[in-house]
């Protein structure tokens, strides 16, 4: 075994995480983790959760704190354990898996041994208790279940029966089996749950252990962890039910709930792997009973943010802990339909004196970031806004203007600062955006660059948490909402950006619709979800013709259902580019903050910002844009600069 650790760890850990389908994300980051199945790195940090060495050969989890080699990574998929805990059966498993992929080319038994003999090299055991160290084998599950039924296998019946209070017609739909352990002179049982992929085959088994034995979980290693019950999933017009276990999914088939019935296999604040996630999308509504203690408040609330709050919502009651806990206290159906029949909504709207806000104020001082905002990347624009907060931004300005280019380089700014952003280009491909964000990322004109350069540059934005929405053209409202708030779900989506209102209004404007009306209508939703989903969306209006007819600058005023606008919109921005000046020497925007709701911005302010028409990049200052940095200056024809003082 130790030339096959030796081996596997020459080949790497992103060679042989490859074969257990773990992706790779930003900075050499490396999810999910084997042990504790963490996908991220912490709730504001948006990396895998594990890290490896300079060399490729060790790796810690940041989440659970394991560390290892790149044969323990291996040992953790198919056993649960680092190798030096495996032992001889687990040994036994890795060796398999390792000559199965080709892995073990280079293993040569010895004269006394062969690969045949080393299959079987396994711990003595009775021919009566043939499978007694959780690895799987397909005849597991029926082997269990005829055991349950035996006198060996009374003591786990009972407990069932009798203390679980679930019915012997789902015990035996269930396939739920008995699985005992001697260990000097003593027997230890485990409850046996089959577990069925889509299909209704069975793939895993997960064993629990019965009192008064201290409560344990173990499962086959190297087995896929399916969500239990998804063979139930057939009713997509109707609810499901999520509970915390799987012997309370049985608990409610005992009570006669046998369709759209699921349970996590991790725990209540587990994270839920993307393919569990992936097959609860289509669905419109979710009743979450987790347990009633703190453990089960944060672990519901944290899936129905996965899922979408507004479509969530959690069973409580006074009566029982779970639905486990009714069905042993004997809680009767009809009680159980009125407890279902009476959910509370995620999205709460509650009436609190403001001496009940104390510690959350003291918890946004400390947090300076949910006061204030993220930061824009700019100290001039973090002055007149705040900062970046969740809500509806509308974003215009006059044609030609740059309204487009700047909210693109605000949303670069922050998916560089590893916040998570979606932009949209109704108004051209979205191969244009990429474009400008190439620009930026070359520094300047990228078709003056080498391919190489270019596939660089778009390897180094692959690697941010930033999305282009691959539409042209107009699009249906809602299918806009769907996508931002999957996004929010799945992604942590943070901002998005919207552009521009005019696709939306076409392709939602029913008959002969007031187009007014249809601007009020999505713009109190976007404003609505935003709040909700406490997302930033940026909305890119285009305005009327009224400024160039006054001669002067646009304002919000200037946007057709500008009253809706003004009253809904968090922050409202006008996008200026300022006339080429000898005096400033560069090419420079306005930005004119006329609406903030932020308590750290500054209404009817505004800032000027340097622009490179290079790399689409703005800054603070010139010698802060790649044009700037390169010592590149903007050139006024003398001609011009006469023309502009005789006036």
């Amino acid at each position: 075994m130790k030339k096959w650790c030796s081996q596997i760890n020459e080949a790497g850990f992103p060679a042989i995480a490859a074969k257990f389908n773990m992706q790779e994300g930003r900075m050499n980051s490396w999810g999910p983790c084997p042990s504790c199945g963490a996908v991220k790195r912490g709730k504001t940090d948006s990396r895998g959760p594990i890290g490896i060495t300079p060399n490729k050969k060790g790796w810690q989890c940041f989440s659970c704190k394991v560390t290892g080699d790149v044969a323990d990574l291996v040992s953790f998929h198919i056993t649960d354990r680092k190798v030096s805990e495996a032992g001889k059966a687990g040994n036994i498993d890795i060796s398999r898996w390792l000559i199965d992929n080709n892995l073990a080319t280079e293993y040569r038994p010895s004269p006394k041994e062969s690969v045949k003999t080393f299959y079987k090299e396994a711990p003595a055991i009775t021919p009566a208790n043939k499978y007694n160290d959780f690895k799987w084998d397909p005849e597991l599950p029926e082997k269990y279940h005829n055991q349950l039924f035996t006198a060996a296998g009374n003591p786990v019946l009972q407990y069932l029966l009798t203390e679980r209070k679930i019915s012997l017609e789902v015990i035996k739909e269930a396939m739920l089996g008995c699985m005992w352990i001697d260990k000097n002179g003593q027997r230890e049982y485990w409850l046996s749950i089959p577990h069925k992929d889509k299909s209704g085959d069975f793939c895993n088994i997960r064993f629990r252990s019965i009192p008064p034995a201290k409560k344990q979980y173990r499962v086959c290693g190297g087995r896929p962890m399916v969500l239990y019950g998804t063979e139930s999933l057939t009713e997509k017009d109707q609810q499901v039910l999520i509970v915390e276990g799987e012997l309370d999914v049985l608990a409610l088939r005992t009570y006669g709930y046998n369709c759209n019935v699921v349970s996590g296999t991790s725990g209540a604040t587990a994270n839920w792997p993307e393919e569990w996630l992936d097959q609860l999308e289509d669905f419109q509504q979710f009743l979450l009973w987790y347990d009633g203690d703190q453990a089960g408040d944060d672990g519901s609330y944290k899936l129905a943010k996965k899922l979408g709050l507004y479509r969530c919502f959690r069973i409580r009651t006074n009566l029982c802990n779970d639905v486990g806990e009714a069905l042993q206290k004997g809680i009767s159906g009809d009680e159980v339909d009125a407890i279902l029949d009476q959910p509370e909504s995620f999205l709460k709207t509650n009436l609190k004196k403001v001496d009940q806000f104390a510690d959350e104020i003291e918890n946004l001082i400390k947090n300076p970031h949910s006061l204030i905002g993220m930061s824009t990347g700019s100290n001039k624009l973090d002055q007149v806004l705040g900062g970046i907060m969740s809500g509806l931004w509308v974003v215009t300005g006059d044609t030609g203007h740059g309204k487009t280019t700047w909210a693109t380089w605000l949303l670069m700014q922050q998916a560089m600062r590893g916040v998570s952003v979606m932009l949209t280009s109704f108004e051209q491909r979205p191969i244009g955006t990429v474009q400008k964000l190439l620009r930026a990322f070359v520094g300047g004109d990228f078709t003056k660059v080498s391919e190489q350069e270019r596939r660089d540059a778009l390897s180094r934005m692959a690697k941010t948490p930033m999305r282009v929405f691959d539409h042209y053209g107009e699009l249906k409202f809602d299918h806009l909402i769907e996508t931002i708030r999957y996004s929010a779900r799945r992604h942590n989506l943070k901002i998005a950006l919207i552009d521009h209102l005019g696709f939306l209004v076409t392709s939602s404007r029913k008959g002969n619709e007031d187009e007014r009306l249809v601007i009020e209508r999505i713009v109190r939703k976007l404003a609505t979800i935003a709040v909700q989903d406490d997302i930033t969306i940026m909305l890119v209006c285009h305005p009327n013709n009224m400024a160039v007819a006054q001669q002067r600058r646009v304002k919000i005023s200037d946007l057709k259902g500008a009253s809706a606008i003004r009253q809904d919109a968090h922050v409202a921005l006008v996008v200026e580019r300022m006339e080429v000046s000898e005096d400033r020497g560069f090419p420079a925007t306005a930005i004119h903050v006329d609406k903030v709701r932020s308590e750290f911005g500054a209404n009817g302010s505004r800032c000027i910002m340097a622009f490179d028409p290079l790399s689409c990049v703005y800054a603070d200052v010139w010698e802060d844009t790649p044009a700037g940095k390169s010592g590149k200056k903007i050139f006024i024809p003398q001609a011009y600069t006469q023309r502009r003082r005789k006036k």
